[in-house]
């Protein structure tokens, strides 16, 4: 919590525009990493910083995030190189030029992401299967799907595209599964009562599925 505080602390001093701060230490597991991103709340962070990593070439194993709708979001992954080599400076280099641009608005990840799929062979074969429940806070979705580059990306866009906010994730993949637990709010910050935002949300899910 220290570190994380840290971050906070660092990323208000920063009025810079697409400012945001990144920390990386060790993962729990040989080869990995933990990277600590603290950036200004705004629509679309969550996709924008997922879509990034893996756009760098890394798997994301783990994620976990908060946002409030106001003030800084920090948002923890637990990552490891795709092509199974050494991550070193170079990487670390490249995911701060990339966010930077990212937050920015200054590159389509989505076109970017596409490109990097056609250069990986498909993994484990499947569909995605989304449950979504409700409770008096927020709207819960959960979603297992066959992990592949920039599928948490895609989750975060569905969501976004369907005029719902992300208020917390978590996010893990185990055996080339991703097991992802999504809180979503309406634009007031409150549990959804319009049935039709859930329902687009579904049909933006079927469309990535």
């Amino acid at each position: 919590m220290a570190r994380e505080a840290v971050l906070v602390a660092r990323l208000t001093n920063n009025r810079a525009p697409g400012a945001f701060e990144l920390e990386v230490a060790g993962g729990p597991l040989e080869g990995t990493h933990v990277l600590s991103i603290a950036a200004p709340y705004a629509r679309n962070l969550f996709a924008r910083i997922a879509g990034v990593i893996a756009l760098t070439g890394l798997d994301i194993l783990a994620a976990e995030a908060v946002t409030t709708g106001f003030g800084p979001a920090l948002q923890t992954f637990t990552v490891h190189p795709a092509t199974g080599a050494d991550a070193g400076p170079h990487t670390w280099a490249k995911l701060e030029r990339s966010l930077g641009a990212a937050l920015m608005d200054r590159f389509s990840l989505r076109v970017r992401l596409a490109e990097r799929r056609r250069h990986y062979r498909p993994g484990r074969t499947g569909t995605l299967e989304a449950d979504i429940t409700t409770d008096p806070f927020a709207a819960v979705l959960k979603i297992q799907a066959p992990d592949r580059v920039g599928l948490l990306y895609d989750v975060a866009r569905a969501i976004d595209d369907a005029g719902l906010h992300i208020a917390s994730v978590t996010a893990t993949t185990r055996d080339d599964v991703a097991l992802d637990t999504f809180r979503l709010v309406d634009a007031d910050g409150a549990a959804p009562v319009d049935m039709g935002l859930l329902g687009k949300l579904k049909m933006h899910l079927r469309e990535i599925g």
